[in-house]
C-alpha cells in the first residue's frame, strides 16, 4: 500500500498546525489529518496531533475518543443477508457488500439512530436510517445508492434492502473562480495528492478528497492568498465517472508586515525573529511561517529542555489601496518548563541499567535535550542488539510540571540472532 512519504506528512501536519491558528477566524472548520495507509481498514483515518510531548505515550488526549454503545449486537451470517438482534427487534440487510453489518450497525449508533428496545421504531427512525446508509455510501463514490426498508410487524424485523450501483471514479476535477491559478494548475496538484493514497484509486473517497483540498488550500495560501477560500465540491455523474467543480476565491495577495513576539524569555525575541527568513515586504509564506514556529522553534527549545514549548499566531489583516494586503503578526509563545532527567530506565532488555545508560547520550540529572534523545534512539538503533526502537511508540514520557522533572522508560526487545 502507498504511504505519504515522511517529510511531506511532516510538512502538511505543519502547515495545518499554522492555518489552523492564524486562519481560524476566516475558515472555522479545523482541518483534519489522515494517517498514513497502514491503518487495518487500509485508508485514512482521522487522529489528532499531540499538542505536547510530556505525555507522548498513552495520554489521554491521544487515546481515541470513546463512543457510547448501546447492547452489543450479535451478527448471525447468512449466504446473502444477514439479520442482526438489537435487543427485541431485529434488523436485516441485503445487497450490502461495500461495508460490514458491523460496520452500518456502529454508524447507526454515532448517529443517534435508535432503535426501542419494546416496539418497532416509527417511520421516522427508519427514514433517518435509510438517509445515513446512503450518506455513508455516497461518501465512497457510490453516487446511485438506493435504499430501501421494510418493517414486519409480526416478526419485529426491519430489512434494509441495498442496491449500491456502480463505484465512481474522479474523471474530471474542475476549478471555477480562480484568477490566479489556472483549474489545470490546481487540478494537477489535486490529483498529485490524491494518488498518494491507493484506495483512492478505486473510487471517490469524500474523506481522503477533503484532506486534500485542504492542502490544496494550504499550498495557496503558502503563495501569499492568505484568505484564499475554496467552495464545497459539486460532484455530477457524466460518462466516464464523476466530475467535481470547485468554487476558488483567492482573494488578495499578502505581504509581511510587522511581527511581534511576545513570552520568549530563555531565547530573546530577536533571536526568535532572526531564525525566520521573511522580511517585512516579503510574500506571507504561510509554509515558511509554519515551519519556524512548529520545527525550528520547537526544535531550538527542545534543545533547550523546553519540551512543552508551543506558539499561538494572532494575524491582523489590512488591505492597501493598491489591492494588496498586508499582515500583520502577533505571536506568542508559551515556554513551558525547563526540564532535567530524573530517571532513565530500560525494559526487556538483558543488559545493566548501568550498560543500556552508558550508550546513551543523555544521563540522568542533566538538563532534557531532544536532540542528544533522539541521537540516543538512533545510536541503540545502530547497536544491532535490539528491534528497531520508535522514539514515539517505544518510549514513555512521565513529567513532573511542577518540579521541572522528567522520567524516560525506553522499551527494548532483544534480537534473536
Amino acid at each position: 500500500m502507498t504511504t505519504l512519504p515522511f517529510k511531506i506528512v511532516k510538512v502538511l501536519l505543519v502547515m495545518f498546525a499554522f492555518c489552523s491558528m492564524v486562519f481560524s477566524q476566516i475558515d472555522r472548520s479545523m482541518p483534519v489529518v489522515p494517517c498514513p495507509e497502514d491503518s487495518p481498514a487500509g485508508r485514512p483515518t482521522l487522529k489528532r496531533r499531540q499538542s505536547t510531548p510530556d505525555t507522548a505515550r498513552g495520554s489521554e488526549s491521544d487515546k481515541p475518543q470513546a463512543v457510547t454503545e448501546e447492547k452489543p449486537c450479535t451478527v448471525d451470517r447468512k449466504d446473502s443477508d444477514s439479520a442482526v438482534d438489537q435487543d427485541s427487534v431485529k434488523v436485516r440487510f441485503e445487497g450490502l457488500h461495500a461495508y460490514s453489518e458491523s460496520d452500518v450497525l456502529k454508524l447507526f449508533r454515532e448517529k443517534r439512530v435508535g432503535f426501542p428496545k419494546d416496539r418497532m421504531p416509527d417511520r421516522a427512525v427508519i427514514e433517518k436510517a435509510v438517509a445515513v446508509l446512503k450518506e455513508l455510501f455516497e461518501a465512497r463514490g457510490y453516487q446511485q445508492i438506493a435504499v430501501d426498508a421494510r418493517a414486519d410487524d409480526q416478526s419485529n424485523t426491519i430489512t434494509f434492502l441495498v442496491d449500491e450501483g456502480p463505484r465512481f471514479q474522479i474523471a474530471e476535477i474542475n476549478f471555477e473562480g480562480s484568477r490566479i491559478f489556472s483549474s489545470q494548475d490546481l487540478a494537477a496538484r489535486m490529483r498529485e495528492y490524491l494518488n498518494r493514497y491507493e484506495s483512492s484509486k478505486n473510487g471517490y473517497d469524500a474523506e481522503i478528497f477533503d484532506y486534500c483540498m485542504h492542502t490544496l488550500a494550504n499550498f495557496v495560501r503558502s503563495q501569499g492568498y492568505l484568505k484564499a477560500k475554496f467552495g464545497e465540491p459539486k460532484k455530477a455523474v457524466k460518462e466516464g465517472g464523476l466530475v467535481i467543480t470547485v468554487h476558488v476565491d483567492e482573494g488578495i495577495l499578502y505581504r509581511v508586515g510587522e511581527i511581534n513576539i511576545e513570552g520568549a524569555r530563555a531565547i530573546s525575541p530577536q533571536q526568535v525573529r532572526t531564525m525566520l527568513s521573511l522580511q517585512p515586504g516579503d510574500t506571507a509564506d504561510g509554509a515558511t511561517l509554519s515551519k519556524w514556529l512548529f520545527e525550528d522553534l520547537k526544535e531550538t527549545y527542545g534543545e533547550l529542555g523546553y519540551i512543552q514549548y508551543t506558539a499561538e499566531v494572532t494575524p491582523e489583516f489590512e488591505s492597501t489601496s493598491e489591492g494588496a494586503g498586508v499582515v500583520n503578526l502577533k505571536v506568542d509563545i508559551d515556554e513551558g518548563s525547563l526540564f532535567k532527567i530524573r530517571k532513565i530506565k530500560f525494559t526487556g532488555a538483558s543488559l545493566s541499567q548501568d550498560e543500556l545508560r552508558g550508550l546513551l547520550l543523555i544521563n540522568e540529572g542533566a538538563i532534557f535535550n531532544q536532540r542528544l534523545f533522539e541521537d540516543s534512539i538512533k545510536k541503540l538503533n545502530e547497536n544491532g542488539l535490539f528491534e528497531f526502537i520508535d522514539k514515539d511508540r517505544d518510549v514513555d514520557f512521565r513529567s513532573d510540571a511542577e518540579g521541572g522533572l522528567l522520567d524516560l522508560a525506553i522499551k527494548l526487545t532483544r534480537r534473536n540472532n
